[in-house]
């Protein structure tokens, strides 16, 4: 079961100054470029040429849980020159407005992959609603699809668990990540590779997200699943 471990720091420094001091055994890293009080293009790709791991780079906007206080404009300028960098995958959210087939193409170009993304933070919407997600994100010629709600009551962790199999027919190929948020979410963070989800999350650090656990808790927790 692949774990996809979230870093979030105010500079390079400190995300190599965390990386580099642990012993951290994930199978891939997401690199919070959001959480970057200045962003060095030139340290970011010395990093990148660095990293023995595939690399996630993302840029989340404040209304889905992230802290870039710029412009859609600024942000796009910022996602384009990251593609130049070549990383493994860029998460752009699904509802971003530059977030086009072209855009997808240009990253494929260049062997960039686009993971599209949809947060609820309030609740876990009924699973017609998160298959329309899906369905966009493959019509726009997306990589991966990644559905991440907030789990009120435990049940919303089998709507969630479920939504690979029920969105066979929309994901046509296109790879989906998918887990509940909160404490109410624990499970599916736990479960959901084993229900088709490329992957899940977890810390190392402070949480990226809420209900996100330890990367070492993750670990901990999946040698008792075996």
């Amino acid at each position: 079961m692949q774990i996809c471990v979230a870093v979030g720091e105010k500079s390079i420094n400190k995300l190599i100054m965390l990386i580099s001091n642990v012993d951290f055994q994930a199978d891939l890293i997401e690199f919070r470029l959001d959480y970057l009080e200045a962003l060095d293009y030139s340290e970011l790709e010395k990093l990148l040429e660095k990293m023995k791991l595939p690399v996630i780079l993302t840029v989340r906007r404040k209304n889905e849980g992230g802290k870039f206080k710029g412009s859609e404009e600024d942000r796009s300028k910022i996602l384009k020159t990251l593609i130049d960098l070549r990383p493994d995958f860029i998460d752009i959210e699904l509802s971003s407005p530059f977030l086009t087939e072209d855009f997808a193409d240009s990253a494929k170009r260049v062997g960039v992959k686009i993971i599209g993304s949809y947060h609820s933070f309030q609740d876990t919407p009924p699973i017609h609603v998160l298959l329309r997600k899906i369905d966009m994100a493959y019509r726009l010629g997306l990589d991966v699809v990644k559905i991440v709600t907030y789990a009120k009551e435990i049940e919303d962790n089998l709507i969630i668990l479920s939504l690979h199999s029920a969105a066979g027919k929309y994901l046509r190929g296109m790879e989906i990540v998918t887990f509940c948020m909160g404490e109410n979410g624990l499970i599916s963070r736990v479960l959901c590779p084993l229900f088709g989800s490329k992957f899940t999350f977890a810390s190392l650090g402070a949480p990226t997200a809420p209900g996100q656990i330890s990367l070492q808790k993750m670990r901990q927790i999946q040698e008792l699943l075996k």
